[in-house]
């Protein structure tokens, strides 16, 4: 008997705990919409802001017209030929270079073809630039005692832009 009227007053303390809980979750879940209702309002207020619109509006034609890194791409692209050339025991020649707002196409003749598939070489190289997209090499063949092999990849300024 004794152990029932226990556990009848255990259980209802634990009730009122767990009621208490919910009453000061509730008072703190109205705390957050209020801060929040707050900070929409301010965000709404800065929104119509003249100074604020002009500026959001000036930086969205500035992304617009935001002129192509060509000097980064192109320095970029003779870093690459730069690391490959101070390695001596390579030999390699380009034969055709072509780059322009969408395609780069290359061909290029080396002694060795492990430095066109060894990692961190050639198509490492190329693959780690942000505006390079879709690489791929349609076909290398020997040539003489060198392997001549193509390289063409998809540029993507946009993405690169907005990086």
């Amino acid at each position: 008997m004794f152990l029932s009227i226990l556990f009848i007053v255990l259980r209802g303390i634990y009730t009122a705990f767990l009621y208490y809980k919910i009453i000061i979750l509730n008072k703190k879940l109205e705390n957050l919409d209020t801060q929040i209702n707050d900070v929409e309002n301010q965000i709404a207020l800065l929104k119509e802001d003249e100074k604020i619109k002009k500026y959001l509006l000036l930086k969205d034609v500035y992304e617009q017209i935001q002129p192509t890194k060509w000097s980064y791409i192109m320095r970029k692209m003779y870093d690459i030929i730069q690391k490959v050339d101070k390695i001596s025991y390579w030999k390699f020649e380009i034969n055709n270079f072509v780059i322009n707002m969408e395609q780069l196409n290359l061909v290029w003749k080396v002694n060795d073809l492990s430095i066109v598939y060894s990692s961190g070489w050639i198509i490492d190289q190329f693959e780690e630039l942000p505006f390079i997209k879709k690489m791929n090499i349609p076909y290398y063949k020997r040539v003489n005692n060198m392997f001549e092999f193509s390289l063409n990849a998809n540029i993507s300024i946009n993405e690169y832009s907005s990086r």
